[in-house]
């Protein structure tokens, strides 16, 4: 029977349990889906795609869609697979969009209602855990385009600074939406490249 995203998180991964943060979370990390807006990606899809990178589940505790609606992927307690190196204690929430049909670039394709969602998502979190100091993009963790903006920044009321110089989304979860195999982790970096060398 297929889990319903939209009525809570899943207690354990397909693959078994999962594993507990070693302390109470610090960071809320902000990913993007890297979809067209309006393509219906939701939770269960995000899923497959991280089950094809032999992922327990999916590696994100909350997911916002464009009408500001909410899915859920993995239960607070457990550790997410949002940024390699950085998911202990780290709550990962991913917003679905940030991509343009005909561009190989992250973007910040929020809706005002996904906007607001993350606000009040974040004001949640940190009431539930003060121990929350700190929310940011994954780009501010691994080198990515994602969530196609500067959490940071843009949080604080400053400047935004592109980073076409990293991948829109790194390879392997390219290679999860593009096919299997080392011909589709090619064919993406042979893309972002854009024939430069």
């Amino acid at each position: 029977m297929k889990h319903d995203y939209s009525k809570g998180p899943l207690e354990r991964g397909p693959r078994g349990a999962f594993t507990r943060h070693s302390g109470p979370p610090h960071t809320i990390c902000e990913h993007y889906t890297w979809t067209v807006q309006g393509d219906g990606t939701n939770m269960a899809q995000v899923a497959d795609w991280h089950a094809k990178r032999n992922f327990n589940g999916p590696g994100y505790h909350l997911m916002i869609h464009e009408d500001g609606s909410r899915e859920y992927g993995r239960p607070l307690w457990a550790r997410g697979a949002g940024a390699g190196g950085h998911n202990d204690r780290v709550i990962h929430v991913v917003w679905t969009g940030g991509r343009k049909a005909a561009s190989r670039d992250g973007h910040d394709t929020r809706t005002a209602a996904q906007i607001k969602a993350l606000d009040a998502v974040y004001t949640e979190l940190r009431a539930q855990f003060p121990t929350i100091t700190r929310i940011c993009g994954h780009r501010a963790l691994t080198p990515t385009q994602c969530p196609g903006y500067d959490v940071e920044a843009w949080r604080a009321g400053r400047p935004q600074e592109k980073r076409p110089e990293a991948p829109a989304v790194d390879a392997g979860s390219a290679a999860s939406r593009e096919g299997s195999g080392w011909g589709a982790l090619i064919r993406h970096l042979a893309a972002w490249l854009g024939g430069r060398t």
